[in-house]
């Protein structure tokens, strides 16, 4: 079976980012929370842009317009160091190495579909299990999700085959998988209750009962 995974927050934890933009709230006398909510927002309205930037020029553009709502100067912008470096510093939560590990154990095609650039992707697989085909993120498709066209991108290059998504991001990744028809389930960390829209769908509290999901669905 072919496997797509989202990566921020289906894989990666992104405590380590929040905790970095909340530590240079704190240092510039600014409310934290906030400043993790503007960048967050800031980062999904900059990803609806005609012309994909790349992510890392996308972080930059995200602190200049905390700093621009948080009235700090520069104080965001010129720690972007220090922010991309918390990026690459991401560890996966406890349940993705050894799901990843007993996936491709049971001859399951992994591949990593994110918005993240090729170059952040290279720190992440330093850290994930040596066990992805495949990465393709917003480099190669031209686009961010949610929009269509980055999956169609991705479906055209997958290999023959049953193929099930796996997300945690439900507007970014399940709504437009459901729209197109795909299998999916959701990695659901935070335990919401779905809307009807997209129902009949499987979520997972995590990845732990990935494997044996989808040894069950195969009977």
């Amino acid at each position: 079976m072919i496997l797509t995974f989202d990566c921020y927050g289906t894989l990666l934890n992104m405590a380590g980012v929040d905790a970095c933009l909340a530590d240079l709230a704190r240092r510039q006398g600014v409310d934290p929370i906030r400043a993790v909510a503007t960048y967050s927002a800031y980062e999904d309205r900059l990803m609806y842009v005609e012309q994909v930037t790349p992510y890392t020029a996308l972080i930059q553009a995200n602190l200049a317009y905390v700093d621009m709502e948080m009235r700090t100067g520069d104080g965001f912008r010129s720690a972007y160091l220090q922010v991309l470096q918390s990026y690459q510093a991401l560890d996966p939560f406890p349940d993705v190495n050894p799901a990843l590990q007993q996936l491709h154990a049971a001859g399951h095609h992994l591949v990593l579909m994110s918005n993240s650039t090729q170059t952040l992707m290279a720190a992440h697989l330093k850290r994930l299990a040596p066990v992805i085909d495949a990465v393709i993120t917003a480099d190669d498709t031209g686009c961010y999700k949610p929009q269509p066209d980055f999956f169609a991108y991705v479906a055209q290059h997958l290999p023959a085959g049953e193929h099930v998504h796996v997300a945690h991001g439900f507007w970014w990744d399940i709504m437009p998988a459901t729209r197109l028809g795909w299998h999916r389930i959701w990695i659901n960390r935070e335990q919401l209750t779905a809307p009807g829209a997209v129902q009949p769908l499987t979520a997972l509290p995590d990845l732990s009962d990935l494997p044996a999901a989808l040894e069950k669905n195969r009977r």
